[in-house]
């Protein structure tokens, strides 16, 4: 059932079915705890306590207190932690459902009578008839709402029906509305389970039929989550985003546009819907553009760069795929022999799919050559690798690969497979994840240091041999491999961690952290198809590292005992690392602990997304990411060779109508491809949260190879916005630095209401004009061989822009200032100086100061420094002029700078309704500098809103 209709059970119904399950579960806790809490210490404790007792108290048998004592214990445990409580209320009631689901039907028809104990389902149909009037009248007032959804649902679907019959373009759209009806959770469902709550009569349960009704409702929560829990969503916001998305084709594909007036508030709970209905009704009278021309592929363009020719295009609307058979072969050396067969996704299967690093090709090595067939086919280094590692000696390997299975030459084959990508992860019987093959015997790290292998981009930086040097042969007397995640995690889970480490814990835990941690280095976290890859598989993906596997829960659980001990505000662990020097006798734990508790990038960053949907809850495959705009945010930092695949691969991550709305063709460029995104998102957010992180179209090196299109759209290729730490020797960019500084978004009014929408060609939205830009110089690139030192360069540079500063403002410029007379100018120069080194304090020591002041001159060289009329100081991402604007746009985190542009010959209106804007730059702006207000807070208040027209 969508969210919105999600039944809202009364908290005393659930506080009761909760209390039952919490308590029996405690019972098996008390059954199962004997490992942890052996009889001979609870003995100790009940002396103990026995000894206290007068001699006339009557003592219970032991194995009766034994028993109470460990229940009371395990309780205490339970109701101090209230997260905890929390977590179980939750889940022992999911458990619960999920266990009786198959008794509920034959529980009610029967009407036999049990315990609560004994029997769930008849203390529910007491209580449902006790508390039905309340579900009902709650579900009733929905009712209204929700049907005037259905109506507009309805008008939405006949609308890209006849688009349809017009251009097969708007199918995407209406494949989504098709599903937003259907689907398991869509909007039919959802109606014939509200009429069930509805009229459902309590007093004639005993009723064949009524009972299947109640015992669908009871059902319900758990056959949802049978269902892939992706698929929960908000009907109404489903249905708004499929709104925007057909208002947006319809401008682009009949090249209509749109004024201020038609985007007055819409009467209808879902809003442009009358806008719709009019730029429908005068597409009618309109002839859509022509659609791309495709040229058909001739039989060259299915062959690979050695002459392999694939001998049919596959049908994928019929689930057809390729399967790569990889033949025997005991000797590694041999060249890899396979064979390619066809198969049907739904009725054969896949035994089993690779996830891997595809690297870079280096097609005209001879080395890196597979056979299919008995052709010649090139593969990547890695992947060359990864065959001869998983090749069999005696049997047949079938793999699904996708640089194999799927023509990559053939865009028409690869747009239809892709969409099917989901369905084959899922339908996978194995996933098989590849970091890195064994180590030979022989094989040894060339020094002291060991550079973490295939390690992520932004890590190259940073010298993480340092931080992970490799560990000797029985480290700390633990004679497990350093590099097999999964034993190191079972030892280290038969210690239990509120209990005091002792010196092996600690040398567990120190393996663990290590491993984990260069296991999330790897670059295949940063990959975007493979937050698919692992999240699709019913079963845990398996990962080979180093010659180990482990499953994927085995990562789950070692980063959750990573969490708990890696965390700053937990006592527990503060106080065992207050005690380590009294635990440790081995000097090389104690230097490795401390040499990887000094790098900040162990735990990484880029992993969690892939997490929270594959971390495991009880009666939940994955928690799913059901907003289009939180997934853009949580994958920008994700890198795919081909930029299009960074859209392209969200699709099976978010419900399957919003899904839908992703249109995966590779015949589209770049460009259109984030140009539709970009609208979505804004239509969707309508507070440019993305902006802070993420580059404009106009900035990114993709632009010199297709048209630049409107100034607003963004490049979702990558962010280097990661880097802005807080540590002086810390990297931080420009984009790290704008991105650490955003705005808290405050709450303004607006004059004349608030509209918002973006178009193919004009983002139609609110803002303020704060400041023009009057000075602008470029900072210079700093060298070794100039006369002054880094941090006397910042301080030059500073003077320079004070002395314009005040030259705006009218005052007389000083070549010295007198900073014992002068206070205010110190501490302007002061805050100048630290903006210009992207840093919030002073830095501390010369030396220091220097490599500080160099290194963030390498990131701001050739940068244009600008200021506006009221001394506002700011860098800027991109080329400005004078007269550009420093701007606020309603929900924006950042300031841009804006240039107006003519529309046609017409002059702006005086009142600004004429104007259009593109934006220029992005700008980072030290709020410490206003002239003449109090604040930057100040200044934006007031300045009055006005409505903008981005180009």
């Amino acid at each position: 059932m969508p969210e919105d209709l999600q039944p809202n059970l009364p908290e005393s119904l659930v506080n009761e079915l909760t209390e039952s399950i919490m308590e029996q579960s405690l019972q098996e806790m008390v059954n199962e705890s004997h490992e942890v809490m052996p009889d001979e210490i609870l003995q100790h404790l009940l002396d103990e306590f026995n000894e206290t007792l007068p001699d006339d108290v009557a003592r219970p048998p032991n194995d009766v207190a034994l028993r109470g004592l460990r229940y009371t214990l395990l309780k205490q445990q339970i109701d101090q932690n209230p997260d905890l409580v929390g977590e179980c209320r939750g889940i022992l009631l999911d458990q619960y459902r999920q266990r009786q689901h198959d008794d509920y039907r034959q529980f009610i028809q029967s009407g036999r009578q049990r315990t609560l104990a004994d029997g769930f389902p008849q203390a529910m149909l007491r209580m449902w008839r006790r508390l039905h009037t309340e579900i009902r009248d709650r579900f009733s007032t929905l009712k209204p709402e929700f049907e005037e959804m259905c109506i507009i649902a309805e008008q939405v679907q006949a609308i890209l029906q006849g688009l349809c019959e017009k251009d097969r373009r708007f199918s995407f759209i209406r494949s989504a509305i098709l599903e937003l009806f259907d689907g398991d959770v869509g909007i039919n469902a959802a109606r014939e389970r509200l009429d069930r709550i509805i009229f459902t009569d309590p007093n004639q349960l005993e009723d064949d039929i009524a009972m299947n009704k109640l015992s669908d409702l009871l059902a319900g929560p758990t056959s949802s989550r049978q269902r892939d829990p992706a698929d929960k969503m908000s009907s109404k916001e489903a249905l708004q985003e499929i709104v925007d998305s057909t208002i947006y084709e319809l401008l682009e594909i009949f090249c209509m546009d749109i004024t201020p007036e038609q985007l007055s508030i819409d009467p209808t709970s879902v809003a442009h819907f009358e806008l719709l209905c009019d730029l429908y009704s005068r597409s009618e009278l309109s002839t859509p553009r022509p659609a791309l021309q495709v040229l058909s592929e001739s039989p060259e363009d299915n062959k690979d760069s050695d002459g392999y020719q694939y001998q049919t295009r596959l049908n994928s609307a019929m689930g057809d795929i390729r399967v790569l058979q990889v033949l025997p072969n005991a000797n590694k050396g041999d060249i890899v022999e396979c064979h390619l067969v066809s198969r049907n996704l739904y009725h054969d299967g896949i035994p089993e799919a690779l996830s891997y690093v595809w690297g870079k090709p280096t097609a005209t090595d001879t080395e890196f050559t597979i056979h299919i067939d008995h052709q010649r086919f090139t593969v990547t280094p890695n992947l060359h690798g990864i065959l001869k590692e998983l090749r069999r000696t005696d049997t047949i390997r079938e793999l699904w690969i996708d640089a194999i299975c799927i023509n990559q030459k053939d865009s028409q084959e690869k747009t239809q497979q892709v969409r099917l990508m989901k369905d084959i992860y899922s339908r996978a019987k194995r996933t098989v994840v590849w970091l890195s093959g064994r180590r030979t015997a022989t094989e040894q790290p060339a020094g002291p240091a060991e550079e973490p292998e295939n390690s992520r981009e932004h890590l190259k930086s940073f010298n993480m041999g340092e931080w992970y040097v490799p560990l000797s042969t029985k480290f700390g007397g633990v004679d497990v491999d350093q590099y097999d995640l999964a034993t190191i995690l079972r030892k280290a889970q038969k210690y239990y961690i509120d209990d005091t480490w002792n010196e092996r814990q600690w040398v567990l835990y120190t393996m663990l952290i290590r491993c984990a941690a260069l296991v999330m280095m790897h670059s295949w976290w940063e990959r975007v198809w493979t937050i698919q890859e692992g999240a699709c598989p019913p079963n845990p993906p398996i990962f080979y590292f180093r010659g180990h596997t482990f499953s994927f829960d085995d990562f789950t659980a070692a980063m959750n005992i990573l969490t708990r001990i890696s965390s700053t505000d937990d006592a527990h662990v503060s106080r065992q690392l207050e005690n380590i020097h009294d635990v440790l006798g081995y000097r090389e734990v104690w230097d490795n602990i401390y040499r990887i508790g000094g790098s900040e990038t162990g735990l990484l960053s880029h992993g969690p997304l892939l997490l929270q949907y594959r971390r495991r809850m009880e009666g939940e495959r994955y928690s799913a990411v059901k907003s289009f705009s939180v997934l853009l945010a949580m994958a920008e930092t994700y890198r795919s060779t081909d930029p299009r695949d960074k859209i392209f691969a969200l699709q099976s991550l978010l419900p399957k109508c919003m899904g839908l709305l992703i249109n995966v063709d590779y015949y589209e460029r770049c460009e259109v491809v984030f140009r539709r995104v970009t609208a979505r998102y804004y239509n969707h957010d309508q507070a440019f949260r993305l902006i802070p992180a993420i580059k404009y179209w106009f900035e990114s090196p993709l632009a010199a190879k297709e048209p630049v299109g409107p100034s607003w759209v963004l490049d979702f290729t990558y962010n280097d916005a990661s880097y802005c730490g807080e540590e002086e020797k810390d990297r931080v960019t420009l984009d790290g630095f704008i991105y650490k500084n955003k705005l808290p978004l405050p709450n303004f009014e607006y004059d004349g209401g608030h509209t918002h929408l973006c178009t193919p060609r004009i983002l139609f939205c609110t803002g303020r004009l704060l400041d023009q830009i009057h000075w602008i110089t470029h900072i210079p690139r700093f060298s070794d061989d100039e006369s002054f030192t880094g941090f006397q360069w910042a301080v030059w540079l500073s003077l320079q822009i004070l002395n314009a500063r005040e030259s705006i403002f009218g005052l007389p410029i000083a070549n010295n200032f007198d900073y014992g007379v002068n206070h205010e100018l110190y501490h302007e120069l002061i805050a100048l100086k630290n903006f210009l080194l992207m840093q919030d304090r002073e830095p501390q020591g010369l030396e220091d100061r220097n490599r500080l002041a160099k290194s963030r001159n390498e990131e701001l060289a050739g940068k244009q420094v600008f200021i506006t009329g009221h001394g506002l100081v700011g860098i800027a991402t991109a080329p400005v002029e004078s007269d550009d604007i420093l701007s606020w746009i309603h929900g924006s985190p950042i300031f841009l700078v804006l240039r107006e542009v003519r529309v046609g010959d017409q002059d702006s209106g005086s009142d600004g309704s004429a104007r259009q804007h593109r934006i220029v730059a992005r700008a980072a702006v030290n709020d410490k500098l206003v002239h003449e207000v109090a604040d930057m807070k100040t200044l934006i208040d007031l300045t009055p809103s006005r409505s903008l027209q981005i180009v």
